[in-house]
């Protein structure tokens, strides 16, 4: 059980390093491309959703 929690947390900090990368970018891309904005806003929707899942 030991050995799987940091499998576990790292896996959770490179989905939510993931994350924000793609927020990151979606806030320079934005103004090019309308579909990105839009699914940047999906995500950070889903963000709060997915703290409290875990």
């Amino acid at each position: 059980m030991e050995n799987l929690l940091p499998k576990v947390w790292v896996s959770l900090k490179i989905t939510f390093i993931g994350r924000v990368v793609r927020v990151m970018v979606g806030e320079v891309v934005g103004p090019m491309q309308p579909e990105a904005s839009r699914s940047r806003r999906r995500a950070i929707i889903s963000l709060p959703l997915m703290g409290t899942t875990h």
